[in-house]
């Protein structure tokens, strides 16, 4: 092994390798590396609680037999009341929580909720229970007849500038 000192504490270690060389070089173990600056640990976020939106507006159900009215916006609240398909229920307000729920009066009188995919504008008779997506109006234009290809009539070559004509 060679070493050069190069003054102010400045060492050069130097090992040579070959043929010859009677000690393998060894790696020395340094500082493990710094985590990247951009890599953030995820942090839990608390989500803002449902706020009830009032509202004054009448739907109708739109299920093929009945809705449950449930005490509290979620499958899980307990059914106090229904509603059949095409009556007109009062909406007091809305409340989206992992889907959209309506506040509604139930039928004696009490408060209650009902899952926004049942309510809707009034169904006339003989229309489906939940109507289908509204489409876009877009008709697809028919598709333009493709030209037939016809050959080119052959061509003479341009003259190059300077050059004499054939």
């Amino acid at each position: 092994m060679l070493r050069i000192s190069f003054g102010a504490g400045l060492v050069l270690l130097a090992c040579a390798v070959g043929a010859d060389a009677q000690e393998a070089p060894s790696v020395v173990p340094g500082p493990a590396p710094a985590a990247p600056a951009s890599v953030v640990p995820p942090v839990a976020v608390p989500l803002p609680e449902p706020e009830l939106v009032a509202m004054n507006a009448v739907l109708y159900v739109r299920t093929t037999d009945t809705v449950n009215v449930r005490a509290t916006p979620s499958t899980a609240g307990e059914i106090v009341g229904r509603f059949a398909r095409g009556e007109p229920v009062t909406v007091t307000g809305r409340i989206i929580t992992a889907s959209l729920w309506y506040q509604v009066v139930a039928k004696d009188g009490g408060p209650g909720f009902v899952l926004g995919l049942y309510l809707g504008p009034r169904v006339d008779a003989g229309a489906p229970a939940i109507a289908a997506p509204p489409t876009l109006g877009v008709i697809p234009a028919a598709p333009a007849a493709t030209p037939a290809l016809v050959p080119a009539a052959p061509t003479a070559p341009a003259p190059v500038p300077g050059s004499a004509a054939p």
